[in-house]
C-alpha cells in the first residue's frame, strides 16, 4: 500500500488555504474515514502520529461548552515528541465545533459502518480502514492527502502543512489567542505573528 513513490517535501512556510481545507474535509468524493482524519488534523494542529494514535477514551464528551481531547501519547504508545524527557506528560485541548460534529457523526454511524461494530474506548478514532486494531501509517497518509488534494484542485502538500494551516487560520480568526494557539501546536517560532506561516 505504501509503495516507493517520492513524497512532497514539507515547506515550513506553506500551509493549506481555507478553501482547500474546506474541500478536503467535506468533498464526498473523498472516502469518509479520510475526511474525518483530515478534519482531525486541520482542527487540532496535531502531528500525524498524534492524530493516528488518538483513541476514543482520550475524548471527554461531557465537558461544556466543547468536548476536550487529552493527548498523552503518539501512535504505537510512543511519548509525545516535545515531551520525551517528561514521562506521563500530556496535552489538553478543546475540540473545535467542526471537529465535534464530524466525530459525533463518525462515532455514531461512520465508524460502525466501516468496522462492523460500535467503537470501544480503547479503539483508535481513525484506524486503518481495513483493520480497526491498527493505526494509520504515515507514509500511506502522505500519499493519500496528496491524492485527495489533487482531486479537489488543491495544491498537494504534506501533513506537516496541516499543522501550519491550523495555526495560521486560527490566528487569522482569533489574533488575540495567538499565544495559546502556538502553545497548542508547540511550533517553534523565530519571528513574530505568523510570518513563519504566511
Amino acid at each position: 500500500e505504501d509503495g516507493d513513490a517520492p513524497q512532497p517535501v514539507a515547506n515550513p512556510r506553506d500551509y493549506y488555504r481555507r478553501h482547500e481545507v474546506e474541500s478536503l474535509i467535506s468533498d464526498p468524493r473523498i472516502p469518509e474515514d479520510r475526511r474525518v482524519f483530515w478534519t482531525l488534523l486541520f482542527c487540532t494542529g496535531m502531528r500525524h502520529d498524534e492524530a493516528a494514535g488518538l483513541r476514543w477514551r482520550d475524548i471527554d464528551w461531557a465537558v461544556e461548552p466543547l468536548p476536550m481531547i487529552t493527548l498523552s501519547e503518539q501512535a504505537g504508545g510512543r511519548v509525545l515528541k516535545e515531551d520525551k524527557r517528561r514521562a506521563g506528560s500530556r496535552r489538553v485541548m478543546p475540540m473545535h465545533p467542526t471537529l465535534r460534529d464530524a466525530l459525533e457523526a463518525w462515532k455514531r454511524e461512520g465508524w460502525p459502518r466501516n468496522h462492523g461494530r460500535r467503537p470501544r474506548p480503547e479503539d483508535y478514532v481513525c484506524p486503518r480502514p481495513t483493520d480497526h486494531n491498527a493505526y494509520r501509517a504515515k507514509r500511506s497518509t502522505l500519499k493519500q492527502i496528496r491524492r485527495d488534494a489533487e482531486l479537489v484542485g488543491a495544491t498537494p502538500r504534506t501533513t506537516h502543512e496541516t499543522r501550519n494551516a491550523f495555526e495560521t487560520l486560527a490566528i487569522e480568526d482569533s489574533p488575540q489567542l495567538e499565544t495559546a494557539i502556538v502553545a497548542m501546536t508547540h511550533q517553534k517560532r523565530v519571528h513574530g505573528a505568523a510570518d513563519g506561516y504566511i
